[in-house]
């Protein structure tokens, strides 16, 4: 069993791993560098929709604060993941309805 599989089937160990892969993406992306990359909000029943095509799961969440014009604002992170394809997407929801797909890839993995 591939270790996405492992993560959607609900491995403690390997959850934590994911969750700890997931702030570590979350935390280069706060980092000083922009690198003006686009990013797609839309409502969650939109993102439900482009995510059921990718036939992803969510498995883990977390917190991140943002500081935004000298205010520090704290989001929600999702990850999703396919078992099957390996494919993830990591989804952003800011306060309010939206929900924003920041980044999403194939071939994901749990480093041992």
């Amino acid at each position: 069993m591939n270790t996405a599989k492992k993560l959607v089937n609900g491995k403690g160990l390997i959850m934590k791993k994911a969750l700890v892969c997931l702030l570590l993406v979350t935390g280069i992306a706060q980092a000083q560098v922009n690198m003006h990359m686009p990013v797609s909000c839309m409502s969650k029943t939109e993102v439900a929709q482009y995510l059921k095509g990718f036939n992803e799961q969510p498995v883990a969440i977390a917190e991140i604060t943002r500081k935004i014009e000298d205010v520090g604002q704290t989001n929600v992170i999702l990850l999703f993941v396919n078992p099957n394809t390996s494919t993830w997407t990591i989804v952003e929801k800011p306060s309010g309805e939206l929900y924003c797909i920041v980044l999403g890839g194939s071939n994901f993995n749990v480093v041992p």
